[in-house]
């Protein structure tokens, strides 16, 4: 089954529109939608306008059927307002997954394991250097082997792309981040390495080349190519960043793919792309970008070889 994993922050799509669009398009591939929700409270206060409980409560109870997995309206610094949080959701009839961030006692998380024993996520690490995610993943990691032994894998890193060293610590389930949307810095990713915008200096040649590299790393179908390939003139317009974040998107996808690949690593990861609407919450490309990631995961699926225990 071809599947695209898709976070999606509620603070950038509090109507639902891009969640809606999502799911059509979806029907329309015959892609399988494995939607995260996530509250974004983080980026919500930092742009001045808060996220409330009761709307954020509102949003999941209509959008929980569509939704694989939907995060707590976590407060950063402060388990217990997160914990009080929580439990305003699930009075609600919600089951959230519940944050542990950086920072927190380590008790916090010795409660949290046996209480929530299908997902757990850990956050506030983005801006966090090396040596403190290590020393913080490290700790997490020996707490849940502690708790939950063998079944201490359904973990979530949010806003952490997958590296070697993280997985090297402990066998988290899955991952999330925007990095794919390159192109804020100049940059288009591809399965190994980036190039800079400046590259392609309009030149359809150069445009087509970079679409070559990401299909064949990516092992891309025949109809996604063709489709990304026709995408190009239109790319040189007004629409050129969405384009290549796109494309951008699709080579940081297939770059965490093979590393859980090449790892084989006991249980089967999974990285969340953050999808962040454009214009009126619609995305350009959206049908190229879920068939793209369809692929991916499809033959991440075929070809992955487990651990052999």
């Amino acid at each position: 089954m071809r599947r695209a994993h898709i976070l999606v922050s509620f603070a950038s799509d509090r109507r639902g529109s891009l969640i809606n669009a999502l799911m059509d398009t979806c029907k329309e591939t015959g892609i399988e939608l494995d939607l995260f929700i996530d509250s974004g409270a983080y980026t919500a206060n930092k742009s001045g306008n808060p996220i409330v409980i009761e709307d954020y409560a509102e949003f999941l109870l209509q959008y929980r059927e569509v939704a694989s997995h939907y995060c707590n309206l976590d407060v950063i610094g402060d388990y217990r307002e997160s914990s009080k949080n929580q439990r305003l959701l699930e009075d609600a009839g919600l089951s959230p997954v519940p944050v542990f961030h950086y920072g927190s006692p380590m008790e916090v998380l010795r409660e949290m394991l046996p209480a929530y024993p299908n997902k757990l996520s850990l956050g506030g690490l983005v801006g966090k250097s090396r040596r403190f995610r290590d020393i913080f993943l490290r700790a997490c990691s020996e707490v849940i082997i502690e708790n939950m032994g063998e079944n201490g894998s359904h973990i979530h890193l949010f806003g952490m792309s997958p590296a070697a060293e993280f997985l090297e610590i402990h066998p988290w389930e899955s991952f999330d981040s925007s990095a794919g949307a390159a192109c804020r810095w100049g940059n288009v990713s591809l399965v190994e390495g980036s190039v800079r915008m400046s590259y392609f200096d309009n030149h359809y040649r150069k445009s087509k080349a970079v679409i070559s590299s990401i299909s064949q790393n990516a092992r891309l179908s025949r109809e996604t190519i063709d489709g990304l390939i026709d995408a190009i003139t239109p790319s040189r317009g007004p629409n050129s960043v969405q384009f290549w974040n796109t494309i951008s998107s699709l080579g940081t996808v297939a770059r965490a793919y093979r590393l859980f690949s090449k790892n084989r690593l006991p249980t089967e990861q999974k990285f969340y792309n953050v999808c962040i609407p454009w214009v009126n919450g619609v995305r350009p490309y959206l049908d190229l970008l879920l068939m793209g990631l369809g692929d991916i995961y499809e033959n991440y699926r075929n070809t992955r070889q487990p651990a052999v225990v």
